[in-house]
């Protein structure tokens, strides 16, 4: 019902747009016939180039595919947004999600390459981005609507911040994958047998640590031997002109070689949804999926529908670790707690200090991290050393969670209290922000 909902509003916005100089300012956006054309645009964008690696069809076919799993997905991230907050929203589900529903789909159609594989990547991957922008605009708009904004010039400030974010978030992935990247010619990584033509990146070369240029290799599968031996390992492998890989490039981001040659050791960055997404595309295009688990989870979300409960608040329950949902339930038992003493009401509570403070905590807590990634790279080894605590600190507190656990207590208290002491907010009224502009 609510995305058949959103459609039914986005046609009659399309067929009232006549009449959206009579609106109120507050309620003007902008048309969707330009959300049309983006669409359109988006579309072509994707069918010109290589982000989904197949022949033309094929990326027409994906980037259609985009389109309505987008679509589709960003209602939901929208929807859990204003239930639940963006810090539950869970981006990661839907795009296994979307994962699923793309490679059942290439599999239907015998699209089981190596390319269709990196082409199923790509397209979770541009939904899951278009579902966490999804979410968080949701959050913009209606912060907008408590204090009285235009919707269409919040909308157009989204688009440059969507642009930025690609721009800073992406260089931020490359930096990362770089400076941990690892070139090595240790024969145990290296494959015990020459590789073949089709292995090879058309036309692609790269430079070694010696100095010399190499044709690049790519192994997606592992290739065993007539025993079924192991005698080479996926990766990207740079190769003589004999085909005989000289080198392994390890990258930083999902690699397994955590020390150079000379004995550097590197920091790899290893997240557990990759590895998740690898083993769903392979297990649907190679046919090796537990479909048995997939069916469980549809059955229990048929049960929590069919007992009143909502199915999507369940799963992200289910689906997000205790690590995530429980600082999230203590957030929540401070807010009830400040609103019983202060007999606070809903829209007084939405608009406390303590609000505002929490959620300069989530913001200042992601950039932390990566704040925190950065100082493990080797250019800032110096200023990690300087910032390094552990020879300055009891040992019994390094072996345990203590300091982290009395500083999450601090926070808790510093939040409690800026809820208590603040001054009482006022209950806010839209119509008397309406002249602001």
């Amino acid at each position: 019902p609510l995305i058949f909902g959103s459609i039914v509003g986005g046609l009659r916005d399309l067929k009232g747009s006549a009449n959206r100089a009579a609106r109120k300012r507050t309620d003007r956006d902008l048309p969707l016939w330009i959300v049309g054309l983006g669409s359109i645009a988006l579309v072509a964008a994707i069918a010109v180039t290589h982000l989904i690696p197949t022949n033309p069809f094929g990326r027409v076919i994906g980037a259609v595919m985009i389109l309505v799993f987008g679509f589709l997905f960003v209602t939901v991230s929208s929807r859990l947004t204003g239930l639940i907050g963006s810090s539950s929203n869970p981006i990661s589900g839907m795009t296994i999600a979307t994962l699923l529903i793309t490679c059942g789909i290439f599999y239907y159609l015998g699209w089981i390459g190596a390319e269709y594989r990196v082409a199923a990547l790509s397209i979770a991957a541009v939904v899951c981005i278009a579902s966490s922008n999804g979410g968080t605009t949701s959050q913009d708009l209606k912060t907008g609507y408590l204090v009285g904004a235009t919707p269409k010039k919040q909308q157009i400030a989204i688009l440059v911040g969507a642009l930025t974010s690609a721009v800073v978030i992406g260089g931020t992935l490359l930096l990362l994958n770089s400076t941990s990247s690892v070139k090595t010619n240790r024969p145990q990584y290296l494959p015990k047998v020459a590789l073949k033509e089709t292995d090879l990146f058309e036309g692609r070369t790269d430079v070694g640590p010696d100095g010399k240029t190499y044709r690049v290799a790519r192994l997606s599968d592992p290739r065993v031997d007539d025993q079924g031996k192991v005698v080479a390992q996926s990766g990207r492998y740079l190769v003589d002109e004999s085909l005989k890989a000289t080198y392994l490039d390890d990258p930083g981001i999902g690699g397994r070689v955590a020390e150079r040659d000379d004995g550097t050791k590197v920091t790899k960055f290893s997240p557990p949804q990759p590895a998740l997404f690898a083993v769903i595309i392979d297990g649907i295009m190679k046919g090796k999926l537990p479909w048995g688990l997939v069916l469980l989870g549809v059955f229990l979300a048929i049960v929590m529908q069919l007992a009143g409960v909502s199915p999507l608040a369940f799963a992200v329950g289910v689906y997000l670790p205790l690590a995530t949902t429980l600082p999230i339930f203590i957030g929540g038992m401070i807010r009830a707690l400040i609103d019983r003493v202060r007999k606070l009401r809903p829209e007084e509570s939405d608009m406390s200090p303590a609000i505002l403070m929490s959620t300069g905590l989530i913001a200042g807590g992601s950039i932390a991290g990566i704040l925190c990634n950065m100082l493990q790279l080797d250019f800032a080894s110096t200023l990690s050393k300087t910032l390094d605590m552990t020879d300055r600190l009891p040992k019994d507190w390094i072996k345990q969670p203590l300091p982290a656990v009395y500083a999450f207590a601090a926070l808790a208290f510093v939040v409690l209290l800026v809820g208590l002491l603040s001054k009482k907010p006022p209950a806010p009224e839209r119509e008397s922000v309406e002249g602001l502009h």
